[in-house]
């Protein structure tokens, strides 16, 4: 149950409704306020202030400053008139007020619903404007480093193009120099000749001077195109298959004197001597021969009859086959 405070002051103008009620020295953060066009309401606990209002008033431009331990409601009105009093005499009519307070409670959602519609438009339109000004920044800083970048590069292209042009002064001015030194050059030679002075009795300088001015006027010589030709190379064949050195010829003769006996002690396990006879240069024998000493075991002595065998008729691919 809410106690109704009564001990609130009104005045008016042509255009607005001024309301001054006493907050109690009680906090306005729990002050409940509703303003809608018939009906004012605002709740602090344990106090309430309602009241039914004489004319229509416009909710949106209307306001409430809360401060100085009171509720100052400003209001508009919808037409410019004066009231002569605050309240309607529906509020003696529990019935008619309880339907104005009804039908302000209906109207205060529609102004809250609408007002919520709105902040969130702004938001939408607040965070639409701040992503195209971001964009825009961005496009900015995007065209200031093209800007830079190309700066840059017309400098650097400018520096170049200067550096090339100092650079074909300064072969000119050299080349200028060195003609200049040979017109010089020439004329002293001539100027020698006509004197007829030998060099020969002139001072090591002025040989030593002359030469150089020789070398300058000598016309360089045209030297003939150099012909095409083919060199042969040839390699002489080692059965050793590394490098011979000095440092190990004697190891070398040694190893390649096993590996004949060796082969040779083979050739006596597949013939009797080592040496073929005529009818063992058959590659057929051959290759039976070496079959039987492959049944034995005797694997290495196969190899060499197969080996055999091959070199007299490579064509015969049953070899492998064995």
């Amino acid at each position: 149950m809410y106690l109704s405070i009564i001990d609130y002051s009104w005045n008016e103008t042509l255009d607005e409704v001024i309301v001054e009620v006493p907050l109690r020295g009680l906090p306005i953060s729990g002050a409940d306020i509703m303003t809608t066009s018939k009906y004012l309401k605002m709740v602090i606990k344990p106090y309430i202030f309602e009241c039914a209002l004489y004319g229509a008033i416009t909710a949106e431009h209307s306001r409430v400053e809360l401060g100085d331990n009171c509720a100052r409601f400003v209001l508009k009105k919808t037409r410019a008139e004066r009231w002569g009093r605050l309240t309607s005499e529906a509020m003696n009519d529990k019935k008619e007020f309880q339907k104005i307070k009804e039908e302000a409670i209906l109207e205060f959602q529609k102004l809250e619903n609408a007002r919520e519609k709105k902040n969130k438009t702004q938001v939408r339109e607040g965070e639409k404007q701040a992503l195209n000004e971001l964009m825009r920044i961005e496009g900015c800083e995007r065209d200031r480093i093209a800007r830079e970048k190309k700066d840059a590069g017309d400098r650097a292209m400018e520096e170049l193009v200067k550096f090339h042009e100092e650079e074909q002064r300064r072969k000119q001015k050299l080349q200028l120099q060195i003609e200049e030194a040979k017109k010089v050059a020439k004329g002293m030679c001539e100027e020698r000749r006509i004197r007829n002075v030998p060099v020969a009795l002139g001072t090591t300088k002025e040989a030593s001077n002359s030469t150089i001015l020789a070398a300058l006027l000598e016309k360089p010589c045209e030297l003939p195109i150099r012909e095409s030709n083919k060199i042969s190379v040839s390699f002489t064949p080692r059965v050793f298959p590394t490098p011979e050195r000095e440092s190990t010829k004697r190891e070398e003769e040694e190893w390649l004197s096993k590996q004949a006996e060796y082969r040779r002690s083979l050739m006596k396990r597949v013939v009797a001597g080592g040496e073929f006879s005529e009818q063992e240069q058959d590659p057929i024998w051959l290759r039976g021969k070496g079959d039987s000493l492959f049944r034995a075991g005797d694997y290495e002595a196969a190899v060499i009859a197969y080996t055999q065998a091959i070199s007299l008729n490579p064509k015969l691919y049953s070899y492998p086959l064995s």
